[in-house]
């Protein structure tokens, strides 16, 4: 079976939207989501919309969400992170809270006889661990662990378990771009791709919304 791999959108709808037009849904591969659709930018609702689009997604809840979860009916935990994650914590959209009522924070897979763990962060701390490159990993009890969280490529083995983390799709922070993955389960094979996302929009909107906030801009193109 073969999967395409995204993580960490951050509201960033455009950098969904050019996955869905260079990989259309549909056929021989099954689309994964290791979470984090809010936090940031601007567009949950219509990231939402998208990810309700893809036929047979399987998608966990990131720690982004959780927060968004927990300030939606709470005006002073909005603030709090509205002044550290910027102003789309204040944008309330039912569409969303439900969407990310139901998503779990860990899906088990099954494909071509392996097991496929997907977290958002690491065994242990499914919402907030985080697994870098240089992170010491134990052999896992699933043939693939499936991350995000830390906006970083990752493709590491170790024993019979493969750790793979594929960047992330709306707010890059390695240096490779908006990025998503491809596994293949049959022959175990790990292709990371790079999209072009015209971020002129988004970078309009945070001067509008966030004037005072240049941390959202500068972590759109951070290079470490």
């Amino acid at each position: 079976m073969r999967y395409i791999i995204f993580s960490d959108l951050h509201g960033n709808a455009d950098a969904l939207a050019e996955l869905l037009r260079v990989e259309k849904p549909g056929g021989d591969r099954r689309f994964v989501f290791c979470g984090d659709v809010c936090g940031y930018y601007y567009e949950s609702g219509r990231c939402v919309e998208l990810l309700k689009s893809i036929e047979g997604l399987t998608a966990v809840r990131g720690n982004h969400d959780q927060y968004y979860l927990d300030c939606f009916d709470d005006r002073a935990k909005t603030e709090e992170m509205a002044k550290k994650y910027g102003s789309s914590y204040r944008i309330k959209d039912e569409a969303v809270r439900d969407y990310l009522r139901s998503l779990p924070l860990t899906r088990r897979i099954e494909s071509d006889g392996r097991r496929i763990i997907l977290q958002h962060g690491a065994p242990g701390d499914p919402l907030e661990g985080r697994l870098y490159p240089d992170t010491a990993l134990p052999v896992g009890e699933a043939a693939v662990y499936l991350t995000g969280h830390t906006h970083y490529r990752m493709l590491r083995h170790v024993g019979g378990t493969v750790w793979l983390n594929p960047g992330s799709l709306g707010q890059p922070r390695d240096g490779n771009g908006f990025s998503y993955c491809e596994l293949d389960t049959d022959g175990m094979r790990v292709c990371f791709h790079s999209l072009e996302v015209d971020t002129g929009g988004l970078i309009k909107r945070i001067r509008r919304e966030d004037p005072d906030n240049e941390y959202l801009e500068e972590i759109l193109y951070r290079r470490k």
